[in-house]
């Protein structure tokens, strides 16, 4: 499937927004993991076909670009949105205040649990075969 065509910059997701009034998810989604497709899932349960803006974390670990391309792989989000160059505010503005629901505060949380993950598993392996310990 070609997800390219679910990524938009604010410009032309605008008129969908102002058509339909879909509901808007906000997240950095730094890297995209199975905790945010869940929760993505479960919101669209609840709210019907997602909107998703792409906001920028600090320090990203993936440009924003590739992580809209993860963000619209996912069945039930209907269009991801860039965030313009006037910052996501814009974008949020644009919907009603119930339809917007933030994720970003929970997407730190989660790439700081993915880190602490990755940092005691490779503690746990010890140095890779035919390298010492420094």
């Amino acid at each position: 499937m070609d997800t390219r065509g679910k990524i938009l910059d604010w410009s032309s997701a605008r008129p969908l927004v102002e058509e339909a009034a879909p509901p808007l998810v906000t997240g950095h989604f730094d890297p995209l993991t199975a905790a945010h497709a869940r929760r993505l899932a479960a919101l669209a349960e609840t709210h019907g076909p997602l909107f998703v803006l792409i906001t920028d974390p600090p320090d990203p670990v993936l440009p924003a670009a590739a992580r809209a391309h993860l963000v619209a792989a996912l069945a039930h989000v209907r269009c991801v949105i860039m965030a313009p160059p006037e910052g996501p505010g814009v974008v949020v503005a644009a919907f009603p205040p119930h339809r917007v629901l933030r994720g970003e505060q929970d997407d730190l949380a989660l790439r700081d649990a993915l880190s602490r993950h990755v940092r005691a598993r490779h503690a746990q392996a010890g140095p890779p075969p035919g390298k010492e310990a420094s």
